[in-house]
């Protein structure tokens, strides 16, 4: 018995377009590493702005983090529970990092430097307005 599925030689080939693979010029890289870092210094700004940014709600101060983080080690240490432990071990991690935030923040005028030198041409290449 023959089995229907099985090729039988004369399927037509895709032709290839461009250059055979590993043949990349030096230009062509160049022009990738370019375009991946105006991408990561377009991300890092935006994402700073993002950041900056608050959200709803009541403000965050130093002081309440602060408390929050004191409130957090005899929770720590009374807890029987592994993964409450973890939990509570997790959001002391975060908290010292928001309080390191508050100590030093972004410096929004370097990242915003950097975004200007790339803003045009990452525009130009991903077809964004300046409105935008």
């Amino acid at each position: 018995m023959a089995d229907d599925t099985a090729p039988t030689g004369d399927t037509p080939t895709k032709k290839r377009v461009g250059l055979p693979p590993g043949t990349m010029t030096a230009e062509h890289r160049e022009a990738l590493a370019a375009g991946r870092r105006r991408g990561r210094i377009v991300r890092a700004y935006l994402e700073s702005l993002q950041q900056a940014t608050r959200g709803r709600g009541r403000p965050i101060t130093r002081d309440g983090l602060q408390k929050r983080l004191d409130a957090i080690d005899p929770k720590i240490a009374e807890s029987n529970d592994p993964l409450e432990k973890l939990d509570l071990v997790q959001r002391k991690i975060e908290l010292q990092r928001r309080l390191k935030e508050f100590d030093e923040p972004v410096d929004l005028t370097a990242l915003e430097d950097e975004f200007v030198s790339v803003a045009a041409d990452y525009g130009r290449a991903k077809k964004i307005s300046a409105e935008a």
